[in-house]
């Protein structure tokens, strides 16, 4: 598709001097409602709708506008083309009919633009086309030699067809990139979207970065205006991770969601010493999911469940799934580590036994998986497990086998229904500002037999007992497993004056008070 140079935005002269317009037609002069028409319509019909043109001029008494029809299309980053009429594969242009094409428009005047649009019968899918209204500039009639910008707004058509073919949009991740910034304190995922239907689609989409354990670091929106992707055409998406990874392996997941569908992408990506180009290591990973993330089960000893899993693939192509169990711990910073089986004290991996745990299932095939969970009777508290799966499938190009292993759903087992979470705060660090605000550090450790769901924050008061600041944890709620602890960090929103203070620290589980104490600290100058 070109471009011709009669649609570009500025209109070249041959003027008797150089000269360039004044700022008379800044933006907010002549406004054009509704900037945006869509329909759907059987083939062989006729649409009719109305544009209205309002102006607000200043320093002339009106202004001549010209009205016509162009194509328009959307670049990889979202921002509109304009074409010459019937340039598109796709135009609706050659169909459209307006009424009147010149406009004559006063100070504060509105006018009215008749839109008619005429399908063939063997049209079916989606058309695009934009109402183009433009300023007609004076020429001085001293002028010979020179350049006079002028100005145009557009109103786009967006038309679905309902003909002899289904109006259908096909969408794909078809690539996922990462690139750091120069100086390595960020990431840029880059989302290519493709739609090889015969439609446009909208939607929006996200994406989550977990440690190669499943911790999740971050979940990005995808941004990419109002998320409209052409027939026939690509869009970049876009999601920035404001912050600097430590080394290790990681997992990029992207997801894109239009209508009931969606279509997903996942990588793995390592972050350690860059090379030169400052490139990172990626390879493609499988897609797939299962569900639910975290199955809680309060039950008495001796007693029998079912957990019911759904596995799904998320691919063109058959993927074969391994799914198993293995402990885990969470570390003071939130981590989540996978043990050998059977290693931890508060386990219940040998406790679940699944019905079909080796499976192969076809493109986009769901799988219900049923576990059965039998209870010792002689044991009480808390246990846990994480469900891994690896799914493998082969490269139909190159006939590569690719297998990605990501922990998946969470199995929280209670047994008995006397027990009470407790905690102990093991210590408190308050880190005097050094360029930055001051900064609290508690490690809260869970000393009963059950996991604690825990949130808490700090009360700052000063020698009479005033409250001067309170301030929230930054991890918000955080999961302790018995025997285990967290940290937990905390600034005030503005930096301490010196002097002598009592912090209060208080976590809550549940709502109720699980642990108090307090500290005495000094602030330096």
């Amino acid at each position: 598709m070109q471009k011709s140079s009669a649609w570009f935005l500025c209109l070249l002269i041959f003027f008797s001097v150089f000269l360039v317009t004044g700022p008379l037609f800044a933006q907010g002069v002549l406004r054009v409602v509704p900037a945006l028409t869509e329909f759907t319509v059987p083939a062989g019909t006729i649409r009719e709708f109305s544009l209205t043109v309002l102006t607000n001029l200043e320093g002339r008494e009106e202004a001549r506008l010209r009205v016509y029809v162009s194509d328009f299309g959307l670049t990889r980053d979202g921002s509109i083309e304009f074409f010459q009429p019937g340039s598109s594969k796709r135009s609706a242009a050659p169909w459209v009919e307006i009424e009147p094409s010149k406009l004559v428009m006063k100070p504060q005047d509105s006018k009215e633009i008749k839109v008619k649009v005429t399908v063939p019968g063997r049209a079916s899918g989606g058309y695009y086309a934009a109402v183009m209204i433009e300023l007609v500039p004076e020429i001085p009639a001293e002028a010979v030699v020179g350049v006079i910008g002028t100005w145009r707004m557009a109103s786009l058509v967006e038309l679905t067809v309902a003909g002899w073919k289904t109006p259908t949009a096909k969408i794909s991740i078809s690539e996922l990139k990462i690139e750091p910034s120069p100086e390595g304190t960020s990431l840029t995922f880059a989302t290519t979207i493709e739609n090889k239907g015969n439609v446009h689609a909208r939607g929006e989409g996200n994406l989550a970065v977990t440690t190669k354990e499943g911790r999740r670091i971050a979940e990005l929106p995808l941004k990419a205006g109002r998320g409209t992707v052409f027939p026939d055409s690509v869009r970049d998406f876009h999601a920035v991770l404001e912050r600097e990874l430590p080394p290790g392996e990681y997992l990029a997941d992207a997801t894109f969601r239009y209508g009931n569908k969606r279509t997903r992408a996942r990588i793995s990506f390592l972050i350690g010493p860059l090379s030169e180009d400052k490139a990172i290591a990626r390879k493609k990973e499988t897609n797939f999911s299962v569900t639910p993330p975290v199955v809680e089960i309060n039950t008495p000893p001796g007693s029998i469940r079912t957990i019911n899993l759904i596995t799904a693939n998320e691919e063109n192509q058959p993927v074969h799934f391994r799914l198993y169990f293995q402990d885990i711990s969470i570390g003071l910073d939130g981590d989540i580590a996978l043990l050998e089986k059977g290693s931890s004290p508060w386990s219940c991996s040998n406790w679940i036994d699944l019905r079909e745990s080796e499976f192969e299932l076809g493109p986009w095939e769901r799988k219900n998986i049923v576990g059965l969970l039998k209870i010792p009777k002689d044991v009480a508290g808390g246990r846990y497990t994480r469900l891994v799966a690896e799914a493998s499938l082969a490269r139909a190009k190159s006939g590569e086998k690719i297998t990605t292993r990501v922990p998946q759903t969470t199995i929280m087992v209670t047994v008995g229904d006397k027990l009470e979470g407790k905690g102990e705060i093991s210590e408190l660090r308050f880190l005097q500002a050094n360029g930055d605000s001051h900064k609290f550090v508690v490690m809260l450790k869970n000393t009963g037999d059950v996991h604690v769901r825990v949130k808490g924050g700090i009360t700052l008061k000063d020698w009479t007992g005033e409250t001067v600041a309170q301030f929230p944890f930054s991890e918000g709620e955080a999961v302790i497993l018995p025997g285990g602890a967290r940290n937990f960090t905390a600034s005030p929103a503005e930096p301490l004056e010196s002097g002598e203070y009592k912090a209060e620290v208080t976590f809550f589980s549940q709502n109720k008070e699980l642990v108090t104490i307090t500290r005495e600290i000094a602030v330096a100058e």
